[in-house]
């Protein structure tokens, strides 16, 4: 497992991704109480990627799309991150309940995060109402 400076570990949804502009092999997308992480392979490195959820002020869907990008995560800074998805409408159904959308047109958490000293099954209780 990669090192990690978040506190939460529990994985509340976790697929296969691609990504449209470059090989990766075993990608994996995981998404935890405040953030999505995608690792992987390239060619002779690993692949690591954290998007913090409150960092996400928009997020373009593309339900449709097979080969090319069906998502793309805009942070409020840095590039845009595009990625091809497996099973994106559930992605798109469990992301849209754990973000409410907020004014002027940015997405934010529908709760604060949790404390990092909170007891595991306050934790788990606390997941599964996902806000």
């Amino acid at each position: 497992m990669y090192p990690s400076t978040y506190p939460h570990k529990i994985v509340l949804l976790t697929t296969g991704f691609q990504l449209p502009s470059r090989r990766l092999l075993f990608g994996r997308a995981r998404l935890y109480l405040d953030r999505i992480e995608l690792t992987g392979w390239q060619v002779g490195e690993r692949y690591h990627d954290v998007i913090p959820l409150g960092d996400i002020m928009r997020i373009d869907w593309n339900l449709e799309a097979r080969r090319e990008a069906n998502v793309v995560f805009h942070r409020a800074e840095g590039p845009p991150t595009a990625l091809i998805l497996h099973q994106v409408g559930l992605w798109k159904h469990t992301l849209e309940e754990r973000l409410r959308w907020g004014s002027p047109g940015r997405f934010r958490l529908a709760q604060t995060p949790p404390p990092p000293d909170m007891p595991l099954g306050d934790l788990i209780t606390f997941a599964s109402g996902m806000g």
